[in-house]
């Protein structure tokens, strides 16, 4: 099989031309609507190089079995002279597709977003397209992962909020390179941040600031059972380390978003008989709900009392009062989570794990003193 390389034409939009072989001095300047694609065999362009076929099919698949000085000089050269692999061809030699399915069963969250852009930008530095399917709720998310996984892709990664690890497992019984975000059964790659350490520093800032009747407000139960809330973990282990875990609060909101925080901030501060001093709230969005609610009641933050959120998002960071919350980084978990694909599309076995990747307290002003 003979396995091509496009040769890209330079364009100058501006003046309507193209320049074909990237040279605008030496090309013939012909019309734009006429563009010009150059094929060229590999072995030509291994020739030009000065290094076998082999070897440069082995530097454009990116195997490890060429010498680092060989392979700069041959990326160098493609890089150079504007040559790329044939796409389909490329694909049919390795025996994949180059394509990645992505499910996301909660889209509208804006820490999954700003993963999601993070991950799809270094899967495209991989030479991975991907293939984008999302839901909302519980009722088709495991039809819908099903779907992907009957696609012809090299892996997947499901942002799953409703499949339990025990139906997920069935998605990967034939070792497909799967990666899941947040929870997931033993054997299967995970990525996810430490949420249980994140929360307990949030709660033991509050306990330092005197802070002993701190509710926690959390996601909905189908959404996130008290078994996989890990934030509510960490929340209830900083309690439990100030022997105040028999006291400990908690309700669960009716969304993750900023409504979901209003109407559970509300509810509690107009219900309970003895008002927490704080609230800690399972993410951002909810917490800026929840300062809302009680700017409605009339009850000043951080004076009277005090709210924090998780997650760290700038939207929330530059707003008044900036949120005391975990910072975390979707840079980097969109980075990890397609390192681990690679690899796992790479015949990695070793990826099959939990990683965890962990946040950074970030004191703001919707946190202060306890009051009596």
């Amino acid at each position: 099989m003979i396995l091509e390389y496009q040769k890209l034409a330079v364009t100058d939009r501006s003046a309507g031309t193209v320049f074909p072989g990237g040279d605008p001095q030496a090309a013939r300047i012909t019309p734009y609507a006429a563009r010009v694609k150059m094929t060229t065999r590999m072995e030509d362009v291994a020739k030009e190089i000065g290094v076998s076929r082999v070897t440069l099919s082995r530097v454009l698949n990116e195997s490890p079995n060429v010498a680092a000085r060989t392979r700069r000089r041959v990326l160098d050269h493609v890089q150079r002279i504007g040559y790329r692999p044939h796409q389909a061809a490329r694909a049919l030699v390795r025996r994949r597709s180059d394509l990645v399915g992505i499910f996301c069963s909660h889209p509208e969250n804006l820490l999954v977003q700003r993963i999601l852009i993070a991950l799809q930008s270094h899967l495209y530095e991989r030479g991975l397209k991907t293939l984008f399917q999302t839901t909302r709720g519980a009722e088709h998310e495991l039809e819908a992962l099903g779907a992907l996984a009957r696609r012809e892709v090299d892996g997947l990664v499901a942002f799953s909020h409703y499949s339990p690890p025990s139906r997920l497992a069935d998605l990967v019984r034939d070792r497909r390179p799967i990666v899941l975000s947040g929870y997931g059964p033993r054997g299967v790659a995970v990525v996810r941040a430490n949420g249980s350490g994140g929360m307990a520093r949030i709660v033991r800032y509050l306990l330092g600031l005197g802070h002993r009747r701190i509710h926690y407000l959390g996601p909905p139960a189908p959404m996130y059972p008290e078994a996989r809330d890990d934030r509510r973990a960490g929340w209830l282990l900083a309690l439990r380390e100030a022997g105040l875990e028999k006291s400990a609060m908690h309700s669960a909101a009716l969304a993750i978003d900023a409504a979901g925080g209003f109407a559970g901030a509300q509810g509690l501060l107009l219900g309970a008989t003895s008002r927490p001093s704080a609230i800690v709230c399972f993410n951002d969005e909810m917490a800026w709900g929840a300062l809302r609610a009680a700017r409605e009641i009339g009850l000043e933050v951080p004076g009277q009392i005090s709210i924090t959120g998780f997650d760290g998002l700038d939207l929330f960071r530059y707003g008044w009062p900036a949120l005391t919350t975990c910072r975390l980084d979707p840079e980097h978990a969109g980075q990890l989570m397609a390192q681990t694909l690679f690899r796992l599309i790479e015949g990695d076995e070793g990826a099959r794990q939990h990683h965890v990747y962990e946040g950074t307290f970030q004191a703001g002003e919707s946190a202060g003193p306890a009051t009596a």
